[in-house]
């Protein structure tokens, strides 16, 4: 899924200026196709009229859960919420269009419920959407049906980055995209920027570095020593004194620096990358970098000592300390807006920073436990499911729009070039299969951070990782009919 063309309405917006706003329709095969703008005909012409006869399409997805709930499936009617009134939108054009209903089977978790319906062999939906690390287990256990011959994966309203990096055996099983984009866009992680702290220490805004390609992480390692102060001068680095960084989970940094712990063979498996020494540096230098308490704090020792009883969880509480002025970056996602929205900070977004200026790409790691859809296999009508979901993709610009605006509200922003920003954040998003398919590798690279053992740490559990592996490739090859 392509952003720049909801950021363009964004920017325009930061301007005060008044910009026309078409949907562009799906990417054709030849160049006249692919640059034409959407109109009414070429929806017509992508989406012939069908009559279902009031058909239920079930979508089953997470809700009631402790995080990660879906806000963008289902709205029972128009309401004072932005992100409910277009979801019913976007349904109700769905529903009118081809004479369905949609039927929402909300569950805290959608994989349990799909699997315990499988035992007893009953179809409970026609597609479901649950966290990505939740519902991975679901292909090696053959629940889940391949995309690619459902729907086409080549149109912009498909998350490009999940269809290229997501892909096993040539198969798609999980897709992200415009379908429920506030799960795509707020859970991608990239760096909150506190300008207020920046501009007091006398910091230059590092936006021409990120459009250079020289937004390093040497050069953000520069811009946190630039703010860190023992506030209260007792000698101790502790809550209420000033940090560069705030961090809550390490490997995003690595992300950032284009560390990938997964490698595709030329048939399009996966497998668990050999260990080498630019691996080795980087995951030392973050390592190195996370245990210099002077200049970087973690969520536990910015609790320390701190009343905490006014926050909903100890996450909150320490990011709170930004709106403070007391941390100059948070790495995090939208997720995060509407908790920074409410201080009095200037505040922008920066994406990742390269591990250094021959990187070719940025890389924002989107979150293992975002949302993502599958195809349960008792689905038995793939004809009608791949043209209601295809259209209610397509359908979502406006639903789009309205997450982004109420998630990262980037009309607060005070410069326009956060919006290049976001539209350099979202364009790069990236999917770590080792991550998503849970092999072992968070436990492995905690383990790598805490000890500084980063070699012989790797190197113990790569037997161990690696077989998990070639179960997800003796699965995924049954599935595809070549197992011997």
């Amino acid at each position: 899924m392509k952003f720049s063309k909801y950021l363009k309405r964004t920017l325009a917006a930061l301007l005060a200026l008044l910009m026309l706003f078409s949907v562009a329709a799906c990417a054709k095969k030849n160049d006249e196709e692919t640059n034409s703008v959407g109109t009414v005909s070429d929806e017509e012409d992508r989406f012939p009229a069908r009559d279902f006869g009031g058909k239920e399409f079930r979508v089953m997805y997470r809700w009631e859960s402790h995080a990660y709930n879906m806000m963008d499936v289902y709205a029972e009617s128009m309401s004072d919420n932005l992100i409910q009134n277009e979801t019913f939108l976007r349904n109700e054009a769905v529903q009118s269009k081809y004479n369905v209903v949609i039927t929402p089977v909300q569950n805290a978790s959608p994989r349990d419920m799909l699997r315990n319906n499988a035992n007893s062999g009953e179809n409970v939906c026609d597609a479901l959407a649950d966290r990505m690390y939740d519902i991975f287990p679901l292909i090696q256990e053959g629940l889940l049906l391949p995309w690619n011959d459902v729907v086409d994966l080549s149109c912009e309203w498909w998350d490009q980055n999940c269809v290229e990096q997501l892909k096993m055996g040539g198969k798609n099983y999980l897709m992200q995209g415009d379908l429920s984009p506030y799960s795509t866009r707020s859970y991608l992680n990239f760096l909150w920027y506190n300008k207020t702290l920046a501009e007091n220490s006398k910091l230059d805004d590092p936006y021409d570095d990120v459009k250079d390609m020289t937004w390093t992480f040497e050069k953000m390692y520069t811009m946190v020593k630039g703010v860190s102060m023992d506030i209260d001068g007792d000698g101790e680095r502790k809550s209420g004194d000033r940090f560069g960084f705030l961090t809550q989970v390490p490997y995003r940094l690595l992300t950032g620096m284009g560390v990938s712990f997964t490698v595709i063979d030329n048939d399009g498996y996966p497998s668990l990358k050999a260990f080498d020494t630019l691996m080795d540096e980087k995951i030392k230098k973050v390592n190195d970098f996370l245990k210099d308490e002077s200049n970087t704090i973690s969520i536990e020792r910015i609790n320390a000592g701190a009343d905490t009883s006014g926050f909903a969880h100890i996450y909150l509480a320490a990011r709170s300390h930004f709106n403070d002025n007391e941390l100059l970056f948070l790495e995090g996602g939208g997720s995060f807006a509407e908790e920074i929205n409410n201080g009095a900070i200037k505040y922008g977004v920066l994406p990742m920073p390269l591990w250094d200026e021959e990187q070719d790409r940025y890389y924002n790691m989107v979150d293992e436990y975002a949302c993502a859809w599958g195809l349960p296999y008792m689905n038995n009508d793939l004809d009608f499911t791949g043209t209601v979901l295809e259209y209610m993709a397509y359908a979502s610009s406006s639903l789009d729009e309205a997450v982004y605006e109420t998630t990262l509200k980037v009309k607060k922003m005070q410069a326009p070039e956060d919006a290049e920003m976001l539209e350099i954040i979202f364009d790069n998003g990236m999917y770590e299969l080792a991550f998503v398919g849970n092999v072992g590798i968070r436990s492995m690279l905690e383990s790598m951070v805490n000890t500084g053992n980063v070699s012989s740490t790797y190197k113990r559990n790569y037997k161990t990782i690696n077989a998990k592996y070639t179960e997800l490739r003796t699965a995924l090859e049954s599935l595809n009919g070549e197992a011997e």
